[in-house]
C-alpha cells in the first residue's frame, strides 16, 4: 500500500542549512569590518620596488566550525531523509542502510545498479530510483554529492576549521594611468573623481595567508612609468577559506557552502513533481 510522500522533513533540513549559511555570511561580514587583514606598502631598499605586505591581527574564531559542520550535516541528512520518506511512502521497510547513496567512482556506481536498485534505495519508487541514477552521485560524476558526502564524514572526526585566509584579488584604478598625460584633449581626459577599476586575481592565493606575506609588487621602473599612478592605491580583498586537510581545502568558505546548498535544494525540488506535488513546500 502506498501514499503520497511527505517531504516536509527534507525541506526542514534544507532550510536549516540555509539559515546556517546566512548566519555565517553575517559573521564573515562583521569579521572583515574589523579589518583583521591590513595591507601595508613597503619600499624595498635593495630593488627600489614598492611591495604591499599583509598585516594579520585576527583569524576567524574556532567556534565557526560548529556552524559549518551543522550546515554540511543538514544538507547531507536531507538526502537521506528524502530516500527514507520515499521508501516509507511505498509501504516498504526503512532499513539501517537506507539512505542516499554516494559512490567512490564510476565503477562502483555502475556495479551498484547492475542488478536493480542499490540496497540504500531499495523500496523507493522506480521514478525516484531513475532520477537518482541520472544524477550520477559519484566522484567524477556529479562531484557536488561526493564533496558534500566527504565533508560530512570529515566533520564526524574533526572540526571543519575555517581558519584559513586566502588572498582573493587586487583592484587597480586604470583611470589613474591617464594622470601622467596632463595635455590630453578635454574629451579624452579623465577627471580625478572618475575611476576605472580592474580586478586581478593572483595566480598564488597564498593559502593559508601568513602575517607579513607580500601580496603585490610594483617594480621600480613601473613606479615612475606611465602606469605608475594606477599602482599607488590598490584595493585588496580576502576570503575566509576551508582549512587544511579538507576535500575543499583553500576554497572560499561562504561561496562553497552556498553553492552546495543551492545544488541540494535544486536537486530535492526535482522529486515532488514526480508525485504530482509542487516543487517547493
Amino acid at each position: 500500500m502506498s501514499r503520497p510522500p511527505d517531504f516536509s522533513g527534507v525541506w526542514i533540513k534544507v532550510e536549516r542549512a540555509k539559515e546556517h549559511v546566512g548566519n555565517l555570511e553575517t559573521l564573515i561580514q562583521g569579521f572583515f569590518q574589523c579589518e583583521p587583514y591590513k595591507v601595508i606598502p613597503y619600499d624595498e631598499p635593495d630593488t627600489g620596488d614598492l611591495v604591499y605586505k599583509v598585516k594579520v591581527s585576527a583569524q576567524p574564531p574556532l567556534w565557526w566550525s560548529a556552524i559549518v559542520g551543522d550546515a554540511i550535516h543538514n544538507l547531507r541528512s536531507s538526502l537521506d531523509l528524502l530516500v527514507c520518506e520515499l521508501v516509507r511512502a511505498e509501504g516498504k521497510e526503512v532499513k539501517s542502510n537506507t539512505g542516499f547513496p554516494v559512490f567512490k567512482n564510476a565503477t562502483a556506481f555502475t556495479n551498484a545498479f547492475k542488478a536493480g536498485p542499490p540496497g540504500q534505495i531499495k523500496g523507493a519508487p522506480q521514478a525516484a530510483v531513475d532520477l537518482i541514477k541520472r544524477a550520477e552521485p559519484y566522484k567524477g560524476g556529479e562531484d557536488a554529492f561526493w564533496r558534500l558526502h566527504q565533508l560530512d564524514i570529515v566533520d564526524k572526526h574533526k572540526l571543519l576549521v575555517p581558519v584559513g585566509m586566502a588572498y582573493a584579488s587586487v583592484i587597480l584604478d586604470f583611470a589613474r594611468a591617464f594622470d601622467n598625460f596632463p595635455d590630453l584633449p578635454p574629451e579624452l581626459a579623465i577627471p580625478p573623481e572618475v575611476s576605472m577599476p580592474i580586478g586581478l586575481r593572483p595566480a598564488d592565493r597564498q593559502f593559508p595567508l601568513k602575517d607579513g606575506a607580500p601580496l603585490f609588487r610594483v617594480p621600480a621602473d613601473g613606479r615612475t612609468g606611465v602606469m605608475g599612478p594606477m599602482h599607488q592605491n590598490p584595493k585588496f580583498s580576502f576570503e575566509v577559506a576551508f582549512g587544511e586537510g579538507e576535500v575543499v581545502k583553500g576554497e572560499p568558505l561562504l561561496e562553497t557552502l552556498s553553492q552546495l546548498t543551492q545544488f541540494i535544494e535544486g536537486f530535492v525540488q526535482l522529486f515532488p513533481p514526480l508525485f504530482g506535488q509542487k516543487s517547493t513546500p
